[in-house]
């Protein structure tokens, strides 16, 4: 997929392992064999694909996310999407294929997440995740080969793409890990054509305690306002469980969603 006509002419970047475009330009050769080494112990993927194994309970983010996107879009158009933090690239996964005139891009900071939606986006060979470590049995994991999808290293708050060029942009589980959710937020409308759809959700999980008392869910909503963004839909309190164990540990993080369009 050429994706050249969304990237900022400004911007620099070079194709690493499997393709990923590095945005960085800092993925030496030590780097991206680390991060294939530890590509294969990552266990996100139990979570974001666990339903194919019956671990992890993320499905009702998952499903509410393709939603939008298969009420907003008709399957033959030729859309834009950007996953900002796609991790390990199950928006891309579920939505990519029923559009095969679209072009999906996700851009993360980690190699390792991206060495592993590269494995699951754009490869027919089988994967298996060693859970071991957890007292859980291995997980097999069908993956696609999408000609669609384009994966790219990258910083999440200086996006290296044009402004107003993508129909759709998600941001999904990512402001409360970088060190400027305003910034954050700003890049991701930014990068988003008028009357562009905007889904949003995190557990508002922030690392910091400064940055706690200026987001919430209804700050959020305000933020997004003055950034041109007509909320359409907002749920608060959806669940995403994340286990741990087999003795039935785990962690559910209340997550919010917000769907909106940009004026």
């Amino acid at each position: 997929m050429n994706i050249n006509e969304c990237i900022n002419l400004n911007a620099s970047y070079k194709l690493i392992a499997g393709g990923i475009i590095d945005f960085t330009n800092n993925c030496g050769e030590q780097q991206i064999e680390q991060g294939l080494i530890r590509s294969k112990e990552v266990t996100a993927a139990m979570i974001a694909y666990g339903y194919q194994n019956k671990l992890g309970f993320a499905e009702g983010h998952y499903n509410t996310i393709s939603k939008y996107i298969a009420f907003r879009f008709a399957k033959d158009e030729k859309i834009k999407v950007l996953d900002v933090g796609c991790g390990p690239g199950r928006v891309l996964y579920d939505n990519a294929g029923h559009f095969n005139n679209g072009e999906f891009i996700g851009i993360d900071s980690s190699l390792v997440s991206l060495i592993v939606a590269n494995s699951m986006l754009r490869s027919d060979k089988k994967i298996t995740v060693d859970l071991s470590n957890r007292s859980l049995p291995p997980v097999s994991l069908e993956p696609k080969n999408l000609s669609n999808v384009s994966l790219g290293i990258g910083d999440a708050c200086g996006l290296p793409f044009k402004d107003n060029v993508f129909d759709c942009v998600i941001n999904s589980y990512l402001i409360d890990r970088v060190s400027d959710p305003f910034k954050q937020l700003q890049e991701s409308i930014r990068v988003l054509k008028p009357n562009g759809m905007f889904i949003f959700s995190s557990p508002l999980n922030f690392k910091e305690n400064a940055i706690w008392s200026g987001y919430s869910a209804e700050q959020i909503c305000r933020i997004m306002s003055a950034q041109k963004i007509v909320v359409k839909e907002m749920h608060d309190g959806m669940v995403w469980r994340k286990p741990f164990d087999n003795r039935g540990n785990y962690i559910d993080w209340k997550t919010l969603f917000i769907m909106g369009f940009k004026q």
